[in-house]
């Protein structure tokens, strides 16, 4: 009898590493890792590679609107992505332009993004790489200069 429930007990934890290893490998939609909670959206920040206008860091901007956060994710939205390890994301980290944004709901952690062309990282420790395709930095230039502003 015990040798049946440790045959059980093995092929239990053989299936929960093999699904974890599909979920963690799997394509995936962006748009399915970035929560959506138009209820409790308070804020969002956002900032893509451009010095302040002091010379002092990145300049960022705000806003309370919810359809701005609503136009940034359906644009990333449709990228599909692939988890990848930290090395993998940071081989590249250092070529192209990078753009960040965080979204704030009332009662959770806020929502991190790091990314570039080729690959985002949703704070903490999650790094996808965008396959097929690339994210344009020319449209977040001009996402931004719309909703916050030129720098």
């Amino acid at each position: 009898m015990k040798s049946r429930w440790l045959v059980l007990l093995s092929l239990l934890i053989i299936i929960i590493i093999v699904g974890k290893m599909y979920e963690n490998h799997r394509l995936q939609q962006l748009s399915w890792l970035i929560p959506d909670d138009r209820e409790t959206f308070e804020y969002m920040h956002f900032s893509v590679g451009k010095q302040s206008p002091e010379g002092g860091g990145i300049y960022q901007w705000s806003t309370e609107d919810e359809q701005v956060a609503r136009e940034l994710l359906e644009y990333l939205g449709d990228f599909k992505v692939k988890k990848i390890n930290e090395g993998r994301y940071n081989e590249d980290l250092n070529q192209g332009e990078r753009f960040k944004f965080e979204i704030h709901h009332t009662g959770r952690n806020p929502i991190i993004v790091h990314g570039k062309e080729t690959g985002v990282h949703l704070l903490v420790g999650n790094y996808y790489e965008i396959v097929d395709d690339r994210i344009d930095i020319e449209w977040l230039r001009v996402f931004s200069d719309q909703h916050g502003g030129e720098a």
